[in-house]
């Protein structure tokens, strides 16, 4: 207990997170669609030869790319510049809550946001955020980006779909506890 009682007494280090900036971005919240794959012909295929799969992987190549959600891209990526955020270091945290449209058949005595069970997936909508943070220039990696939530919503009665991003960053309080006992002030 003496032990444990010391240990309290010294200063203590504290982390605490500190938003930098919450960003709304009106518009349809759109997912970071998965590469896909094209297969191009390389070469013409002689007919009088025997096709076999070995021919085929002679003359065929695959193409990857990965399609763009091109407008909502850019009202986040024109979001982050206007922001003026600087290149942050260390540990970020990202907020994100995505809140989309409203159904017209959908019930009106539910009057305020409700959860949004379908696609798409969360996960995706976070990539896209993630990816242009780091492609704009506001953290070095998109790795950095350790804590946070996603939350998905169908917005209130006559609330437009928008995003809401907070982004924070974590400081350190130094917060001094009593003095050890026998110390000089």
């Amino acid at each position: 207990m003496k032990e444990y009682q010391a240990r309290t007494e010294r200063p203590v280090d504290q982390w605490a997170w500190s938003t930098r900036a919450v960003l709304q971005v009106m518009g349809r919240p759109k997912p970071q669609p998965r590469p896909r794959g094209r297969i191009l012909i390389a070469k013409r295929y002689e007919p009088s030869a025997r096709f076999t799969i070995r021919t085929f992987l002679d003359l065929a190549r695959v193409h990857m790319y990965q399609p763009k959600p091109a407008e909502w891209r850019a009202k986040i990526r024109s979001a982050f510049k206007r922001s003026q955020l600087p290149m942050l270091e260390g540990p970020v945290k990202v907020d994100c809550t995505f809140v989309m449209g409203r159904p017209k058949d959908f019930c009106k005595t539910i009057g305020g946001r409700y959860w949004f069970p379908r696609q798409p997936d969360r996960d995706n909508l976070d990539k896209l955020i993630l990816d242009l943070m780091q492609e704009t220039g506001i953290v070095e990696r998109d790795s950095q980006i350790c804590a946070g939530s996603i939350e998905k919503f169908y917005s209130a009665v006559g609330e437009p779909a928008h995003a809401e991003i907070s982004i924070a960053t974590l400081v350190r309080h130094r917060r001094l506890g009593p003095p050890p006992a026998g110390a000089r002030p």
